[in-house]
């Protein structure tokens, strides 16, 4: 049986190669790049959950701080008023 026989001249094929594996390696380049920037943009816009959870905890101790100054603030006054109901009382 007689078989045909390609000649391929070696040039081409090597070019040939060399693009493909150019637009390959631009391409995972683009991808790794695209990623990169999704990372930056998550980590500086706090998209993280780690650091919303972060945030949402210290949210949580500031609120409790001003809650709390705010009850110490009323109770101050309530003994405020209640001494001076007192003295009025005894004044009297």
């Amino acid at each position: 049986m007689p078989q045909k026989i390609i000649f391929i001249q070696k040039r081409d094929n090597v070019k040939s190669r060399r693009k493909i594996r150019k637009i390959e390696f631009l391409a995972k380049k683009d991808a790794e790049r695209e990623f990169n920037q999704k990372l930056k943009k998550a980590f500086w816009r706090h998209e993280n959950p780690r650091q919303q959870l972060r945030d949402f905890q210290r949210q949580i101790v500031v609120y409790a701080n001003l809650f709390m100054n705010y009850r110490k603030k009323q109770q101050k006054q309530k003994i405020i008023e209640q001494k001076a109901h007192i003295d009025a009382l005894f004044l009297n």
